[in-house]
Parts: C-alpha cells; sequence; structure tokens
C-alpha cells in the first residue's frame, strides 16, 4: 500500500517557503469584470478548475469574488496532479470597496480525504497548501469560509492564485504573451546595491511576438521593479527582455 502523503499549510510568514517550491505552475492573475457562471470554470493549458458560491461568482478587479455575502467559495480542481496550491483570501464589505478584518479560513482537501487549513486576514492574506510524498495523492478541493458570521455583513474575494506540481521535473511555462506571467514576492532575490549578482532563464520565443503594452517592440523575460511611477521615473534593479520583431534589432536580448 502506498503511503499517504503530507499536506502543508503555508501563512503570510512562511510564504516565501511555499513559493521555493519546485514543480511546474500555473497562475491566474486576470479574470474579466462583471457577473460569471456558477460554477465559473477557469481553464489553463495544463490545469483547469471552477469556482462556485451560492449565489453566484462575480469578478471584481480581478478577484473572483462570491456575488452574495456571508457566504463560502469552493474550488474544484479538474485532474489528479494538482500538488499545490496559493492564493490571498480576502474578506472584502458588501459594495466591494474595502476589506474588512473578519478572518477567513482556507481548507484544502486531498483526493484521500486528507484536509489542512489556513486562517488569514487582512494583512495578512496568503494561504497556501502543497502535498509532499505520496505521489497518488493530490489537492481536488479549496474551501474558503468566514470563520464566523461576519457583522457587517462581508463578500469572499481571492486574488494572486497560483497552483500545480509541486516535484521538481524537466517542463517549461508555456506564456501567451497577452496576460500570463509568474511573480514572486519582492523579498526574494533582494541584494545590496554594489553586490554581484547573477540572474539566468531559458526561453525559446515564437516567431512572432505580441507587443507589449509598455515598450511594444520589447517583450519582458524577467524584471524586478521598484516604485509605482510609469515610464523613466520606474527604476528597476535588473531586467531581461526579448527584442521582437517589430524591434530595429530584432532576436537580441536586452539586459538593464
Amino acid at each position: 500500500m502506498a503511503a499517504q502523503a503530507q499536506i502543508v499549510a503555508f501563512g503570510e510568514a512562511t510564504k516565501n517557503t511555499f513559493f521555493g517550491f519546485g514543480g511546474y505552475s500555473s497562475t491566474k492573475q486576470t479574470f474579466p469584470d462583471g457577473v460569471q457562471t456558477n460554477p465559473y470554470v477557469v481553464s489553463g493549458p495544463d490545469f483547469n478548475f471552477t469556482a462556485s458560491a451560492v449565489g453566484g461568482i462575480t469578478n471584481v478587479a480581478n478577484f473572483i469574488t462570491a456575488t452574495s455575502t456571508n457566504t463560502t467559495m469552493t474550488i474544484q480542481f479538474q485532474g489528479n496532479n494538482v500538488r499545490k496550491f496559493g492564493c490571498n483570501a480576502n474578506a472584502i464589505n458588501a459594495a466591494a470597496t474595502a476589506t474588512t478584518s473578519d478572518i477567513v479560513t482556507v481548507t484544502a482537501t486531498t483526493n484521500l480525504n486528507s484536509m489542512v487549513s489556513q486562517n488569514t486576514v487582512n494583512g495578512s492574506r496568503f494561504a497556501g497548501f502543497s502535498v509532499s510524498g505520496g505521489e497518488n495523492e493530490y489537492i481536488v478541493s479549496i474551501q474558503i469560509q468566514f470563520q464566523s458570521t461576519p457583522s457587517p455583513a462581508a463578500r469572499i474575494a481571492i486574488e494572486n492564485i497560483i497552483f500545480g506540481d509541486n516535484s521538481p521535473q524537466n517542463v517549461a511555462l508555456n506564456f501567451d504573451g497577452v496576460d500570463d506571467y509568474v511573480s514572486i514576492p519582492s523579498t526574494v532575490g533582494n541584494f545590496g546595491t554594489n553586490d554581484n549578482f547573477t540572474v539566468t532563464s531559458w526561453i525559446k520565443p515564437d516567431a512572432t511576438q505580441p507587443s507589449s503594452a509598455v515598450n511594444p517592440s520589447e517583450n519582458d523575460i524577467i524584471s524586478k521593479w521598484e516604485g509605482t511611477d510609469s515610464g523613466v521615473n520606474n527604476n528597476y534593479p535588473f531586467v531581461i527582455r526579448y527584442l521582437n520583431s517589430t524591434n530595429a534589432n530584432p532576436n537580441k536580448i536586452l539586459v538593464g
């Protein structure tokens, strides 16, 4: 009999450990605004899931949000290879205009009925889960609910979703060039002003690249930004870009 795996929860204080796991990951950062089907189906190249809630699902500023207040949201994964999941779980007021201090409990369940929970609250919203050992065990569902009935009424909303396998393997990420990207916490990869550092990546660009909104002839590969301004006022510690087919010097790498 195969050994049962262990599923471990990660919170705000340990999310860097969660992001350090290897394996294939898929992220979902952008969603169309407005009322969605219930369940709401989110499809990716290798991972699919549905989000549902009593009263329905709506998307507000890239938050998958319960339409009704004081209700539970459920994520169901399609397939048998989801061994890690993370998101920011938020409690927002009925008008979806501000966060609240209500505690939200996020619970992961595996196909072998292992369960583990993580509490989140305004200011400490990350909830992550990883399955280790037992190759035949994987996450099948995530339940997001209020620890106690909010008063005044509140809604559940989740963002910054990441899910996938956590086993190192020889795979690659396929980005559509429109809204696909991988984001890691700003605290990963920090170094001093005069420190030496190395940033590496392996890429295989398509023959034709979509234009970037900021620099139409350049496509970001890896970048670390600081500041919230735009244009020349938005400084960066480092950036690696691909000069696409519309650039005067196409098919080259720009490093800054």
